[in-house]
């Protein structure tokens, strides 16, 4: 996987774990393959990096300053497991 892939990965894990990891499927999105992180880029996108377009997420606050860049990134390189 790609450095950007793997940052925003590594967000999802630590930031949105109770909902949508291990099973769990809150709106019907989960992330426990890569492959459901690529699908979802934009909701991914528009839930967590301001301005917000969908619900702002995760649902205990707002990633911080450099983890929204992080997403931003990853988007603008492409959206791909490997970027």
């Amino acid at each position: 996987m790609g450095p950007t892939f793997t940052n925003v990965r590594n967000i999802i894990n630590s930031k949105c774990g109770g909902c949508h990891l291990g099973g769990g499927s809150t709106a019907g999105y989960n992330f426990d393959n890569d492959c459901s992180i690529v699908t979802y880029w934009n909701e991914i996108k528009g839930s967590c990096v301001q301005p917000y377009t969908l619900q702002q997420m995760p649902l205990s606050g707002p990633l911080s300053t450099n983890e929204q860049a992080q997403i931003t990134a990853w988007v603008n390189a492409g959206h791909r497991y490997t970027d």
